[in-house]
């Protein structure tokens, strides 16, 4: 098919000049095809930079909040390390506690259930916080309920202390460990001594302490008077108490009784005055400790603190 020929007159305003122009449609084809191929180009052109332009900035920006997050992992990485350390030194108190408390120690095994691993990848670079991210914030939280399980177990063993200490406050209470005087020096102590009386060896089961008539006499422990008498041949006007847990106390050769009979007194209660009555040649107190019947000397550390002693324990 032959190709049509156009024909374009350009005339001026004055109709001065005149042009013209022959083209076929081919190459007014071509022209067109041109022109919209260029515009489509500088179109795509100028979309590519400005999502450049656009996502290079969203890019910096993840970038930046992505180093913040590797900042704040390693942070929570190295607390965690901290903590570890930690319940490690925890433990050794506790299980020092549970000794102390006379209870069994947790098994090894049992505290490596919540024993977690430090993190052993460092995060240095933007690679953690893609694929791997997902491996790296669950080794965190793996540790962290890790911690957490150590917490919870050293919870329930502090319960477990305190509850034997609780229950063994009472029997505390009632051992015998206070001085029975404020004041005065043991001029005879337990065992076998000679009789100021008769000149003879014999047993002493008890301790003598020297002081001024009318010091008051404390009882040593929590319990109960199961004889308060003033007519003992040997030991005159004499209390005994009953602590229960197996002691008893003896408290003998007083001026004054205070105390009845059934009666529950304190620790460091009054319980008397020091006298010099019954088989006894200047004012002193006899005192005894028994313990399941048989006589303990009470000069021990044990069975004669101070009120100072006592509220070191």
């Amino acid at each position: 098919m032959r190709d049509r020929q156009y024909q374009v007159v350009v005339i001026s305003d004055d109709a001065a000049d005149v042009r013209e122009l022959n083209t076929s449609r081919v190459n007014i084809l071509l022209t067109i095809s041109l022109i919209v191929f260029t515009l489509l180009m500088g179109l795509y052109f100028t979309a590519d930079f400005l999502t450049d332009v656009f996502y290079g900035k969203r890019l910096a920006t993840l970038r930046n909040q992505n180093k913040q997050l590797v900042t704040r992992i390693n942070d929570i990485n190295n607390r965690i390390s901290s903590l570890t350390e930690q319940m490690i030194v925890v433990n050794q108190k506790d299980q020092a506690i549970r000794t102390y408390a006379n209870l069994p120690l947790i098994d090894a095994d049992i505290r490596k259930v919540g024993v977690g691993g430090v993190l052993n990848p460092k995060i240095s670079s933007l690679d953690y916080l893609l694929p791997a991210s997902d491996i790296t914030i669950a080794e965190v939280e793996f540790d962290l309920d890790a911690i957490e399980r150590a917490l919870n177990l050293e919870l329930a063993s502090l319960d477990e202390v305190y509850n034997s200490f609780k229950a063994k406050k009472d029997m505390l209470q009632h051992v015998p460990t206070i001085r029975p005087l404020l004041r005065g020096y043991i001029t005879s102590g337990f065992g076998e001594r000679r009789d100021p009386f008769t000149g003879n060896m014999r047993d002493h089961l008890g301790i003598d302490i020297v002081t001024k008539i009318g010091e008051p006499i404390f009882a040593t422990a929590d319990g109960v008077i199961s004889d308060a008498r003033t007519d003992s041949p040997s030991f005159g006007i004499t209390i005994k108490i009953d602590h229960g847990y197996g002691y008893q106390t003896r408290y003998a050769h007083l001026s004054k009784l205070l105390v009845r009979k059934h009666q529950k007194v304190m620790r460091g209660q009054k319980i008397g005055e020091v006298g010099s009555t019954g088989r006894s040649q200047s004012p002193h107190l006899h005192y005894e400790v028994i313990k399941n019947g048989v006589r303990k000397d009470p000069a021990q550390k044990y069975f004669y603190l101070s009120e100072q002693d006592l509220s070191r324990l």
